[in-house]
């Protein structure tokens, strides 16, 4: 399993998340952030817990993010 960690306050609103990774990532059209789809937290914190092969995905939305708000860590 994997724990994606979204910190959405410094997120700027680029939208390469949800180009690479849609199933995750949805723009916000309210603030124009994006939203970590199904992510549960606080203190605009988000995290998901996703599967071993959604691996390469997410990395690769991690290396693109220009703010680099997106951890990923394996459970």
């Amino acid at each position: 399993m994997l724990k994606i960690t979204q910190f959405r306050n410094k997120c700027i609103g680029c939208a390469y998340c949800e180009d690479i990774a849609p199933e995750f990532w949805k723009m916000n059209h309210d603030d124009g952030k994006a939203d970590l789809i199904s992510a549960s937290g606080k203190n605009n914190v988000f995290s998901l817990d996703a599967f071993d092969e959604d691996l390469e995905l997410i990395l690769k939305t991690v290396q693109i993010c220009p703010v680099k708000i997106i951890k990923v860590q394996m459970l």
